[in-house]
Order: structure tokens, then C-alpha cells, then sequence
């Protein structure tokens, strides 16, 4: 699976690869990954970016999922 972190803009911001694994838990298996960049979205600062994996296999892709990048960590 390839994951994409995209501005609203259509720039791309990071991608990687996951390897999704069979979860019974949840339909379809679940995956993690941990990017290395800061998700700051909070209320009032609206997101900036969405995430999307592809799946590798079939072609197909998953919503996307609106996040808030690029932000200031202390």
C-alpha cells in the first residue's frame, strides 16, 4: 500500500509505503503508520492537507482523510 499526504492544493507533502496486514476487527484489515510529521489540526484551524493510500494491488484508493501539516512543534 502506498501512503500520500497531499497540500489542498494537489502538492505533495510525504508519502511512504505500508504493509497492511489482516485485522478481524476491522473489515478489510487496518495498517498504521507513524510519518514522522505532526497532525496539529485542532478546532478553529481548519486542515490544510487530506491522507490517501492506494492500494498497490488492485489501483484503488481510499477517501481522504483531511489533516492540518507544516505547523510549529515545541
Amino acid at each position: 500500500m502506498k501512503l500520500f499526504i497531499y497540500y489542498n492544493t494537489g502538492k505533495l507533502f510525504w508519502s511512504g509505503t505500508v504493509t497492511a496486514a489482516r485485522n478481524g476487527a476491522y473489515a478489510g484489515g487496518s495498517w498504521g503508520k507513524q510519518t514522522g510529521k505532526f497532525d496539529c489540526s485542532t478546532p478553529g484551524r481548519p486542515a490544510n492537507a487530506y491522507a490517501r493510500a492506494q492500494d498497490v494491488t488492485s489501483g484503488r484508493w481510499s477517501a481522504g482523510v483531511p489533516v492540518r501539516v507544516g505547523c510549529s512543534v515545541y
